[in-house]
């Protein structure tokens, strides 16, 4: 029963380490409820309570028919063990949002709150408070001072609008406007953080007076309060009448609040006493869930305390680096890349590519069918995201006929199919919801054109009706039969019925479909008739379902889906996304934090801040490529896209290139400058449409000037005249740059950034010359400080796409038939 810590790389049987100290316990007679194991998921808990139970040793089996083993993750044995004492109830998410909510509007005369909404939005305060619940802001981190405001007025001669220096000055009293503006924009940002630190602080105590009340507590609570029980000898002495060793699964991706808990098990439950045993089981490479809390940083302070703390017998640290999973090529890769020294233990020699390919999602689908054809059937697509590459592929794989399972993890209420569904049931308890009705419409259902939808929009204006009432036959009367035939049927009957009669198209979903006809059946057992009731649970239900066929052929995931998965081949796609600050909220130094600022109010604290977390999202990069490759035991793919340049955040650049003595890449000599390329993330269209139905006159005069515009460019004054209720615009023909706009590039371009999703007018990119031109019609007169803003957002997003080109962007107003030049 020693003391033991292991270092174990992946692919070197640290599952089977595990079950067999379990085993180990077992056989010298210890009884099974004395031992806990502690890992990081419900499924890795239960994959080790089935390895363990399914043991062919009969000596053992009955051992395991006592009472159970306790195998938790380390939130299930603090709320087991908080249960047993408080009896508390546990938050779900939702719950847990409308509480913080009413505690907030329980505050809305508070000044902090009206101070506040000079800086942010309503929606964007509760959005922070919700998020911030559990944290402290610490306004101090700014420093505040008096300033002079009399420079104000110069501030314009030295500074843009985006906060950057002029490059030509023209005041003699630059340099104390610079410090001027720093300090007043340090002044700003303390107030920010003072104003929501208040607010916070009265919601966190409302928030606490509430949950005692009703006796509850959230997942954040859980974890706290279980610190705060382990400082009490009682609790301890209990504790440790139970458990005589402790095994932690998965410990690198352990939070820091988390290892308190653990810590303190270990230091006043266990290594006091001779005849108690830890056994810690981690590596730090394969730290990839810092979304969720892990901390690989404190991982590493953890591994020097605990030999420390070990007085009544030494740790014993082990390491295990010899790989049985991966063949010689797969780890020769590895072990040149992160400079680790797995030991090789299979005899295959297995190996390994690079590629870099123009089209990575064509290549990659020639390559699955390449090794289909040849016989494999365990290939694992890996991904750093969903988006670029995840879903064009799926569809390609499709079309060649190979099976293929993609949805690893989803919401239902997320995914597209359960939104048709709901759109039907809608329709059916309200046929007079223009907006849903719209989406049926457009759904596979019915695949309703953008431009019929727009006619029915407009002919219900004209009616003064509802959409439903303007719809033509047939589709009337399929809409009347459903209406009329499924009155008073159960869920389940109008759920088959819609999906058969309007011949729903269902390949490639099958998962999704098994998935939500089960929810069905387990709905209906309480409420078989009440489709607003099924419609309510759906939109409520957080829950993540796992849907992945690990029996498909071809399987596509995300890295950290992929997490204790191995596979025959494996294909990693690289995609260069860098790490982005976008959806954090908040920047976390030590125990405390404050509100981000955007990027024209950093100053050189906030950038430091920033640097540092882009860092450590760099650090966990490359153990996502780590995680990645190990998942192979005979076959590893990795590709990138010849488009990426050196600035690229991608594997290529990155690791790949410096480690391996990989080739420059190098543009595709075939490129034609006149040919707009945009990349395939920016390609896809936004899923559901926009009401028509809500449009003013002005927007529908502007819906049909971009129709004309993208299809005849004025050259028609006859046609013109028309169809646009406006004068014709011939200035405009006759401006030297209007003929420019439309010779190259393309109209009505998607392109996202983040969650954010844009059409862009006209967009041209000349790769020989790196310019790109942006141009963005406007039906009527201009309004420079809005619209000239909304086409910087959208320089923003290709300047990050392409850092070294040369952007020219114009608004063009047609009332005015003007031209304007933005630099």
């Amino acid at each position: 029963m020693v003391n033991t810590w292991v270092n174990a790389s992946a692919g070197t049987g640290k599952t089977y380490f595990l079950i067999q100290t379990i085993l180990d316990l077992l056989k010298k007679g210890i009884s099974p409820d004395r031992i806990l194991c502690l890992t990081f998921t419900n499924a890795a808990a239960q994959e080790m309570q089935e390895r363990l139970l399914t043991h062919c040793d009969p000596i053992i089996n009955d051992v395991l028919k006592k009472p159970c083993l306790k195998i938790h993750t380390i939130h299930g044995f603090s709320q087991s063990i908080l249960s047993k004492m408080f009896g508390c109830e546990l938050l779900c998410d939702d719950e847990q949002d409308n509480l913080i909510l009413d505690c907030l509007r329980r505050h809305q005369s508070l000044d902090a709150l009206s101070k506040l909404s000079a800086f942010l939005s309503r929606s964007k305060i509760e959005s922070l408070i919700q998020k911030c619940i559990h944290l402290t802001i610490d306004p101090d981190f700014f420093t505040y001072q008096k300033i002079d405001d009399s420079l104000d007025s110069l501030v314009d001669q030295v500074f843009t609008k985006d906060g950057r220096i002029r490059k030509k000055i023209t005041t003699p009293h630059a340099p104390c406007v610079i410090d001027y503006y720093y300090q007043k924009v340090e002044n700003e940002l303390f107030h920010l953080n003072l104003y929501f630190s208040q607010l916070l602080g009265a919601v966190q105590k409302e928030y606490q007076k509430q949950k005692q009340a009703r006796c509850l507590v959230d997942y954040s609570d859980v974890l706290i309060e279980m610190k705060k029980l382990l400082k009490n000898p009682t609790t301890l002495h209990q504790l440790g009448s139970h458990i005589d060793h402790i095994i932690v699964d998965e410990s690198q991706d352990t939070s820091p609040t988390q290892w308190d808990i653990i810590l303190s098990l270990c230091e006043d439950v266990i290594l006091p006493f001779s005849h108690k045993s830890i056994c810690i089981v981690g590596d730090k490479k394969q730290s990839i869930y810092s979304f969720q809390g892990a901390d690989r940083y404190y991982f590493e302070k953890v591994e020097k305390k605990i030999p420390l703390m070990c007085h009544q017998k030494p740790l014993s640290i082990k390491e295990q680096h010899a790989s049985f999973r991966s063949g010689k090529e797969v780890l020769w890769a590895v072990d040149t890349i992160f400079k680790t020294h797995h030991t090789l233990t299979r005899q295959d020699p297995g190996s390994f590519s690079f590629m870099i390919k123009d089209d990575v999602v064509m290549a990659a689908a020639q390559l699955i069918q390449t090794l289909y054809a040849k016989g494999h059937r365990d290939i694992l697509v890996l991904c750093r995201h969903r988006t670029p590459f995840m879903e064009p592929l799926d569809q390609m794989l499709r079309g060649y006929a190979i099976p293929v399972s993609s949805s690893d993890r989803i919401c239902l209420k997320e995914h597209l199919f359960i939104q048709d569904v709901l759109s039907f049931f809608k329709f059916l308890t309200d046929p007079r919801d223009d907006y849903n009705a719209l989406c049926l419409l457009k759904s596979p259902f019915f695949n309703i054109s953008d431009e019929d939808l727009k006619d029915l929009s407009m002919k219900r204006l004209e009616h003064h009706a509802c959409l439903y009432d303007v719809i033509p036959s047939p589709i009337k009367d399929c809409l009347d039969n459903f209406l009329t035939t499924l009155q008073g049927q159960t869920i389940m009957d109008i759920f088959f019925k819609i999906i058969d009669d309007a011949s729903y198209p269902l390949a490639g979903i099958e998962h999704v479909y098994d998935m939500i006809v089960s929810v069905i059946i387990d709905f209906q057992k309480n409420f078989p008739y009440h489709i607003k009731f099924f419609i309510d649970y759906i939109h409520q239900d957080k829950k993540i379902y796992d849907l992945l066929s690990l029996s498909s052929p071809v399987r596509l995931m995300t890295i950290h889906g992929s997490k204790g998965l191995e596979a025959q081949t494996v294909i990693i796609l690289d995609d260069g996304m860098p790490p982005s600050l976008s959806k954090e909220d908040v920047l976390k130094f030590e125990d405390r934090c404050i509100l981000k600022p955007n990027a024209m109010m950093d100053i050189e604290k906030t950038v430091t801040l920033k640097d540092n977390f882009l860092q450590q999202a760099y650090d966990e990069h490359r153990c996502l490529l780590y995680v990645a490759m190990t998942r192979a035991r005979d076959h590893l793919y990795v590709m990138t896209t010849s488009k990426y340049k050196e600035s690229s955040f991608g594997w290529y650049w990155k690791d790949f290139k410096e480690s391996l003595d990989l080739p420059t890449v190098e543009s595709p000599d075939d490129e034609r400058d006149q040919e707009t390329k945009i990349p395939l993330w920016a390609q896809k269209h936004i899923e559901r449409p926009v009401s028509c139905a809500r449009y003013s006159l002005e927007q529908k005069i502007g819906l049909l000037v971009h129709e004309f515009l993208e299809k005849h460019h004025f050259e028609d004054e006859d046609t013109w005249a028309q169809m646009i209720p406006l004068p014709y615009p011939k200035k405009l023909m006759d401006n030297p740059l209007w003929q420019s706009f439309f010779k190259n590039g393309r109209s009505e371009v998607d392109i996202a950034f983040n969650t954010d999703q844009y059409r862009l007018d006209r967009l041209f990119i000349c790769h020989s010359s790196q310019c790109i031109q942006i141009v963005e019609f406007k039906t009527f007169e201009i309004d420079l400080l809005h619209h000239v803003n909304q086409v910087k957002r959208y320089e923003f997003i290709l300047k990050n796409l392409y850092p070294t080109y040369q952007i020219h962007s114009y608004l063009v107003s047609i009332i005015e038939q003007k031209i304007y030049p933005l630099r």
